[in-house]
């Protein structure tokens, strides 16, 4: 069976340590948790961060 491929969709500082536990159980296909780096990218541009979930919700089955 394969598994899903999932988009995580959170808001970081109230989220994050519950997605963390959701990526963990091992369920979800392995995808790499986003730098904040790349999060700061995004937003430097007008649209930046729509572009970038657009982008990344491409393939993905779920959205958690």
């Amino acid at each position: 069976m394969t598994k899903p491929q999932v988009f995580y969709s959170f808001h970081f500082d109230n989220d994050v340590m519950r997605v963390q536990q959701i990526r963990n159980i091992g369920v979800i296909e392995g995808n790499m948790p986003v730098s904040k780096n790349d999060w700061e990218k995004a937003r430097r541009t007008p649209g930046g961060i729509k572009k970038w979930i657009d982008e990344n919700m491409k393939y993905k089955s779920c959205v958690v």
